[in-house]
């Protein structure tokens, strides 16, 4: 008897240590029907609904050797599956998965699904998922996560959610996932409809009309409309970018704002906004610098915050630390300039390449360094020398876009080839760049 009384006691206390330690799965499911704050830094948006609340099979807080704290999660296929069929079985209208920390404040968050053969699809449907993190709360709708989950197509899912700066409102989504053949895919053309991550914004811009501007690893830049919610969040989609940051955009009445044309060079490397009515604040991000501000075409002295006028035409260059770019001269100079400008865009070399991507190829291009275009232009054709028309198969929006994922058309097995040109309007008329390589990849 004192054996067993003695066994019992040691069983216990090594699972207290064991929690302590992180080493015992915490509880796979719980039911709640509230929303509400979990911490200070997150909480699950939207109306009060039914949710199956669950955590990680495995969960740590670890620190980097900064002494920043990482939050790290798995979860299995076995749970995940127990998970989706009884939210379905109890009419739920989404599952969640909290990692949240205990004080709240961890900044990043990797969490790794185990999805091998995971037949969530058995009833042809899925219901919403999402991921509570100390960052913000991501949402993924029932048709993206049955991409991402139940179609056969990876055996490991990993996400990271990481808040670069809480104060700052500046995040990191990134999804990565290993399919069967055991390649790293980070590229899901489905997620701009069907996943979104909500926060709580910080500083001076809540509760104010806010753009999220999301930056990829390729430094293309895109602005989205945010959704105030009515609990103070703020919701943004998420795409295949990989970098957001909220912003707040001052609103002005009719007379008050003052008309100009604004011209960033490497927008990338900073930001600038209309602190007031007739003033601009620049902002280079931290490795870049300000090259130049030309208002007017003359060059006037480096500032963070410019006084500007009716009518003025500003050019604002970020350089990265050490280097330089070459300044092209207004396109509203003389005719030699214009020439220069002409001359300059028609010996312009680009670069590209294609590479496979899901369901299609992704052809990307780098243009050589010294003039700026409007758009670019992707052809393509079967064959390497004829067959590409005079009509590109894809334009771009901006001279900043550098990616295409060609998706339609596309035929398994079949080569593909690629050229790439770029535009600029000089004078009311078209002036090309020179025609890129060619690059080919099998679908």
């Amino acid at each position: 008897m004192a054996k067993h009384i003695g066994k019992i006691k040691l069983i216990v206390i090594t699972m207290v240590i064991c929690i302590l330690l992180g080493g015992i799965p915490l509880p796979v499911t719980a039911w709640t029907e509230e929303t509400g704050t979990t911490n200070i830094n997150t909480i699950v948006p939207g109306p009060v609904a039914k949710r199956i609340r669950a955590y990680p099979d495995r969960s740590q807080t670890v620190y980097a050797p900064e002494g920043s704290k990482i939050r790290t999660c798995k979860i299995t296929a076995d749970s995940l599956y127990d998970l989706a069929l009884r939210s379905y079985d109890v009419g739920a209208d989404e599952f969640y998965i909290d990692v949240t920390s205990k004080d709240g404040d961890v900044h990043f968050s990797d969490i790794e699904f185990d999805v091998t053969e995971l037949p969530l699809g058995d009833r042809g449907r899925m219901n919403s998922f999402g991921i509570l993190t100390d960052a913000g709360y991501f949402h993924i709708t029932g048709i993206g996560a049955r991409k991402l989950f139940d179609e056969y197509r990876y055996r490991v899912v990993r996400m990271q959610i990481n808040c670069q700066n809480f104060a700052e409102n500046r995040y990191t989504i990134i999804i990565k996932a290993e399919d069967l053949e055991g390649n790293v895919v980070n590229s899901f053309d489905f997620l701009e409809d069907n996943a979104t991550f909500t926060v709580v914004p910080k500083g001076g811009i809540a509760n104010k009309p806010l753009t999220c501007r999301a930056t990829s690893h390729n430094k293309e830049d895109r602005d989205f409309a945010c959704v105030s919610n009515e609990d103070g969040t703020v919701t943004f989609p998420v795409t295949d970018h990989s970098f957001y940051k909220l912003y707040y955009n001052k609103e002005f009445y009719p007379g008050e704002t003052c008309n100009y044309t604004l011209d960033v060079i490497n927008d990338f490397g900073g930001s600038i906004d209309l602190e007031d009515t007739n003033l601009l604040s620049i902002h280079p991000k931290e490795g870049y610098y300000i090259q130049a501000i030309i208002v007017n075409g003359v060059s006037v002295a480096m500032t963070t915050r410019l006084n500007i006028s009716e009518g003025d035409v500003i050019q604002v260059v970020f350089s990265k630390i050490g280097e330089t770019v070459e300044l092209n001269p207004p396109a509203t100079g003389n005719e030699a300039d214009r020439k220069k400008i002409k001359d300059g865009i028609q010996a312009t070399k680009i670069d590209v390449k294609a590479a496979y991507a899901k369901r299609g190829i992704k052809v990307t291009w780098r243009k050589s360094k010294g003039y700026r275009v409007d758009y670019y232009q992707v052809f393509r054709s079967k064959k390497r020398t004829t067959g590409y028309g005079i009509k590109a198969i894809y334009q771009t929006k901006s001279g900043k876009v550098n990616s295409y994922i060609n998706t339609k058309s596309i035929k398994k097995g079949t080569r593909y080839y690629y050229k790439v040109r770029g535009a600029r309007s000089v004078d009311g008329k078209k002036i090309y760049t020179k025609w890129s390589n060619i690059a080919n990849r099998k679908a």
